[in-house]
């Protein structure tokens, strides 16, 4: 399923899942917080049963969308339309059963630290990954907006 890229383009979902459904994540940018709790409630209720991935801590969201901002994480989110490669780039989702895949998965992602020596059509590969379950990955994308927009609008007063 195709959806509009958070900041350049198209992705691909990487699940039979839509994963956010209806939201239009290029939207994000001027999010509040209220906004970002409807997003999440538009999540379907059987995707957000306690037997998936579990909610991070805000500390931990907040330093993934720095990280992120700061180009040190590396993203499913980045593969745009080679979502084929995800299991080359991340390649610990080869030993991972389909049934054993999060149904409430947003993201995955890993320190760009971690990358090994060899790259897949100029990507990093990565013999570890971290899940991000939707809402989280919601909060990161708004937070990650948030800072872009800040170091725009930073730029432009100069």
């Amino acid at each position: 399923m195709q959806r509009d890229c958070y900041c350049c383009g198209k992705i691909w979902i990487h699940s039979e899942i839509d994963l956010l459904g209806e939201i239009d994540r290029r939207e994000m940018k001027a999010m509040t917080k209220e906004e970002i709790d409807r997003a999440i409630n538009a999540i379907p209720l059987d995707l957000l049963e306690d037997n998936n991935l579990p909610s991070l801590p805000e500390e931990d969201i907040k330093q993934i969308a720095s990280d992120l901002f700061h180009s040190k994480i590396f993203t499913s989110e980045h593969l745009k339309t080679e979502m084929h490669l995800i299991n080359q780039i991340f390649s610990i989702l080869l030993f991972l059963e389909k049934n054993k895949i999060p149904k409430n998965l947003g993201m995955i992602w890993e320190y760009l630290s971690k990358a090994g020596p060899m790259s897949v059509n100029g990507y990093p590969m990565f013999l570890s990954c971290h899940f991000l379950n939707m809402k989280d990955t919601i909060k990161v994308f708004a937070l990650y907006n948030k800072l872009k927009t800040l170091e725009e609008e930073t730029l432009k007063s100069n």
